[in-house]
């Protein structure tokens, strides 16, 4: 297939061969592409015959068999067969240990699912019981099996998190993000990650020095290793560098992760954390934001002192002086 992601039109493309000729009106079924949706709402289904024989429309609507203009096979929505029915005519007949490819359209299915068992059956002038079709197993931006038709991934970061390793006002504080995508985010397809929500008070929109594992995958300008700031918006963006990808990781729950850290200035007045959520652009997919998981920990007495950006001002709340005596 040509595309992993739910909601997408995809290319499943087939390549059969049978060991008798397949003559004109005989039918050959795919069954069953598991909650995918027509491309079309009549729900007939266009075909590609691709090839030495990519010039003969082999392929007619059932109710027709000598349309010889168009190559047409049929939608099944309760089932979700596809059927493809020959054409009538001698030149039209699949003949005995020939292989040929087709490609259609198909819509995937909204929800994650693993890829179902599809099985090719024909009858007509010969029955030819039901086989199941082999696939590659291979991935594909990342998802395993992803090239198997119908398996189906949902763009998006499993639960990430954020925190923080001070809470005092005006001191250098480092960030640290840990995520991982369920599908690659590559740099050649413009993506771009994005955290908002970094309130860090009077501190100018900059270019960040990043550290950790993950720190040489962002680039800006072409530099690797960095992300930049936006005092406006309070977004921190990492550009996937060119050639570079951010692979998709299968989430246990505890790990592994990718991890990047950079360095913000805390404001110089006491603030509340802020709500932080992680998303991501690309030019074949969005990934919708996520809340990031903060880490509610007391560091030096300070309630939910990791938590980005929660700032406080050392201070003393209540500091008195007396005197024994008033006299010399």
């Amino acid at each position: 297939q040509s595309s992993v992601l739910a909601g997408t039109r995809n290319e499943i493309t087939a390549a059969l061969q049978t060991n008798v000729d397949l003559l004109g009106a005989s039918k050959i079924t795919l069954c069953c592409f598991d909650n995918a949706v027509s491309v079309d709402s009549s729900n007939r289904v266009g075909l590609r015959v691709l090839g030495a024989a990519s010039t003969l429309p082999r392929f007619c609507p059932a109710s027709n068999l000598t349309a010889q203009s168009v190559d047409i096979g049929e939608w099944v929505p309760n089932t979700f067969e596809i059927s493809f029915t020959l054409c009538d005519g001698v030149e039209n007949k699949v003949a005995a240990f020939e292989l040929i490819t087709i490609s259609f359209n198909i819509t995937n299915p909204t929800a994650r699912q693993t890829a179902p068992t599809i099985a090719i059956s024909a009858s007509g002038t010969f029955l030819v019981s039901g086989t199941a079709v082999d696939v590659t197993g291979d991935s594909l931006l990342g998802v395993p099996n992803g090239k198997d038709p119908l398996q189906v991934e949902v763009p998006k970061f499993h639960q990430g998190a954020l925190e923080q390793s001070s809470p005092f006002s005006d001191a250098a504080n480092v960030i640290s993000l840990s995520f991982a995508p369920t599908v690659d985010l590559e740099g050649n397809r413009g993506a771009v990650i994005t955290i908002t929500g970094i309130n860090a008070g009077t501190q100018p929109s900059s270019t960040l020095a990043l550290l950790d594992e993950a720190a040489p995958w962002f680039c800006v300008s072409g530099e690797d290793s960095k992300a930049a700031y936006d005092h406006v918006s309070g977004t921190v963006t990492f550009t996937v560098c060119a050639g570079k990808k951010v692979a998709s990781i299968e989430f246990d729950g505890v790990g592994p992760s990718w991890k990047v850290k950079f360095t913000m200035k805390n404001p110089s007045v006491s603030q509340v954390t802020s709500e932080n959520l992680l998303s991501a652009t690309s030019a074949l997919f969005d990934v919708p934001a996520v809340a990031l998981v903060i880490i509610d920990t007391t560091v030096f007495g300070i309630d939910n002192a990791k938590n980005p950006l929660r700032v406080v001002v050392p201070t003393f709340l209540d500091f008195t002086m007396s005197q024994s005596v008033f006299y010399g």
